[in-house]
């Protein structure tokens, strides 16, 4: 089971819970080492620290992950950005970055 968005809260949930049934979960975060760590380490999520709107950085992480763990049978998109609180108020840039993250990522994976 792949997990994006591993170290946010749904994310996170996402990876205890079905840890917690027996799935092997690899979950894929960008900057929440912490986490990170503390899902390795209590619930044994395999973690990979990726940008999923790098399109290259997303192929070498699957590409490593299905050496280690063979094929990915299951995978829960979690992952996503947001930046202020309107539309409107948004810059340009800022709609760049969330479209980035919460639609080029999920093509990317």
């Amino acid at each position: 089971l792949l997990v994006t968005g591993a170290t946010g809260g749904i994310g996170r949930e996402i990876c205890i819970y079905f840890s917690n049934i027996g799935y092997k979960v690899i979950g894929l975060y960008n900057k929440n080492k912490e986490t990170a760590d503390f899902l390795s380490e209590k619930y044994g999520v395999a973690t990979y620290q990726v940008d999923i709107s790098n399109q290259q950085g997303v192929s070498l992480a699957l590409c490593d992950i299905q050496k280690k763990y063979g094929k990915i049978s299951v995978v829960i998109n979690s992952a996503g950005v947001t930046k202020r609180g309107l539309l409107q108020d948004n810059t340009e840039q800022d709609y760049l970055d969330i479209f980035n993250v919460n639609v080029k990522g999920v093509f990317n994976i």
